[in-house]
Parts: C-alpha cells; sequence; structure tokens
C-alpha cells in the first residue's frame, strides 16, 4: 500500500511547482521574497532554459522567479549573460542556481545513473533492512521513471 500525497494530475502539479517555490524561498534571480500586497514580487517558475531552445520542464530546469525577472529574462537563451548584467547580479545566487541545474547522483559512485531530486522514504520497514528496501525502491522508481519525471512517494510496510 502507498500513501499518495496527491490524487490529480493538478493536485500534483501545484504541489510540485509549490515545493521548488518552497525550498528556494525567493526570487533565484534578484532574492526578491512574495509579499500579498506586491503583484511584481508574486512567484512564477522560470525555466532556466526556455522551451523554446530544448529546455524541459523538470525540477532540474524550474526556478522560482517574481514576475519581473521572468518577464525581463523572456525566453533569453544563456541565462547566466543575461543575469551577469542585472544590478542585483550576485555571484553567490549565480553558483546556487548553477548546482541546481545539476542532476543529483543517486547512490554515491555505484554507477546507477541519475535521477532529478527524486526521494522515496520507507516509514516502517519491520522485517526488512530499511536501506536495503530504500535502495531496492530507489532503483525501481528511477527504472519506471527513466529519470524525466520528478516525484516523491512514502511507503508504507505491510
Amino acid at each position: 500500500m502507498y500513501g499518495l500525497i496527491d490524487l490529480s494530475p493538478g493536485s500534483a502539479k501545484k504541489h510540485f511547482r509549490q515545493s521548488i517555490k518552497d525550498e528556494w524561498g525567493c526570487c533565484a534571480y534578484c532574492g526578491r521574497v512574495p509579499d500579498k500586497d506586491d503583484r511584481s514580487s508574486e512567484m512564477t517558475l522560470d525555466h532556466v532554459k526556455p522551451r523554446f531552445f530544448g529546455g524541459s520542464s523538470l525540477r532540474s530546469n524550474l526556478v522560482p522567479a517574481c514576475t519581473r525577472c521572468n518577464k525581463d529574462k523572456g525566453s533569453i537563451r544563456y541565462w547566466k549573460h543575461w543575469y551577469e548584467e542585472q544590478v542585483f547580479y550576485c555571484p553567490a545566487k549565480a553558483a546556487r542556481i548553477e548546482t541546481w541545474l545539476q542532476p543529483e547522483s543517486i547512490g554515491g559512485n555505484n554507477g546507477r545513473g541519475f535521477h532529478y531530486r527524486t526521494t522515496v522514504r520507507p516509514q516502517k520497514a519491520q522485517d526488512r533492512d530499511e536501506g536495503a528496501l530504500a535502495s531496492r525502491v530507489n532503483g525501481s522508481i528511477i527504472r519506471v521513471l527513466g529519470g524525466s519525471v520528478s516525484a516523491e512517494a512514502v511507503l508504507f510496510a505491510a
């Protein structure tokens, strides 16, 4: 039995988008924090590499951006060139975006591949070794998803 967070595709998409915004907490470019009274600080998701130029809608290509930054950047192919020209340019934020764009390796140097921040956490594993269970579940989900979808699951051991 699996404990699903979202049952509808719309709810899952909303949860996915909100999780990215929550992880950053501010605009990835200028650092503006969302303010209910200021529509220009409203957070949107920016495709760092625009879809027009082959960018994906994976978590590793999406960063939160205030409406102003997202509109100003538009479909510029090389985000870093645009960002370095801005008065709010920050090398630390640029480095964080660069790190965000890199897929995370699974299992250290075991050579099993990459995933895009896909996490599976066993909640109870009374009769099994938790590490072995998590490893098997991670491998199975990554094979099913093919590394092209971000997902989070909570497992309940029977």
